[in-house]
């Protein structure tokens, strides 16, 4: 057989693997942390609503297609999965399961837990979408710190994903202060083993 046809050959199975590969990943979201080398996911640029005209063909495939920022959520989403911990105030620690539920361990130090009690645990609800983190708080206890907490920070509380790898993520609060929180990834606090 030619070599040029063999290698053609070669070239269109290796991409079909690569789609199926792609697709089935963003089907099952982030099923397992899957180890990978170090690196920074930038977050998807806003879409566009562009339509296509009439003189556009329209192109019906069996296959469906991933857009490149369900591709990037998708990304994100894998590498958010685990435990991560921040240091502001005390120490907080959240635990993002693939299964968009996730927990979070809160040891508030003096000044704060003036106000919203020393510690609180809380169970969330997680999402990754247009690269940005929303985090929904749906139960807690003591409910007296958990009310408090939301009553000041809300129920839902949204974040640009400035900076992703396996081992940090940098975060911008949706809010008109714009703080920004850098988390690292941790073993699980001792409260949770």
């Amino acid at each position: 057989m030619d070599p040029r046809r063999q290698h053609l050959i070669r070239l269109v199975i290796s991409t079909m693997g690569l789609t199926v590969l792609v697709m089935a990943f963003a089907k099952l979201g982030a099923g397992r942390q899957l180890e990978t080398p170090t690196k920074v996911v930038q977050p998807p640029a806003p879409a566009t609503n562009a339509v296509p005209t009439s003189h556009e063909p329209s192109a019906v495939s069996a296959t469906p297609v991933i857009s490149e920022a369900a591709r990037r959520d998708a990304e994100l989403r894998s590498l958010l999965v685990g435990y991560w911990t921040h240091v502001e105030n005390g120490q907080q620690w959240i635990e993002n399961r693939a299964d968009g539920t996730s927990r979070m361990l809160l040891q508030l130090d003096f000044v704060a837990s003036l106000l919203y009690g020393h510690e609180s645990s809380m169970q969330l609800s997680w999402e990754v979408k247009d690269g940005t983190l929303t985090h929904t708080v749906l139960s807690g206890t003591p409910q007296k710190n958990v009310d408090a907490i939301v009553r000041d920070y809300g129920k839902v509380r949204k974040y640009t994903i400035l900076e992703t790898t396996p081992d940090r993520m940098l975060l911008e609060a949706q809010n008109e202060k714009k703080e920004r929180e850098l988390w690292t990834r941790t073993p699980p606090p001792k409260e949770w083993q």
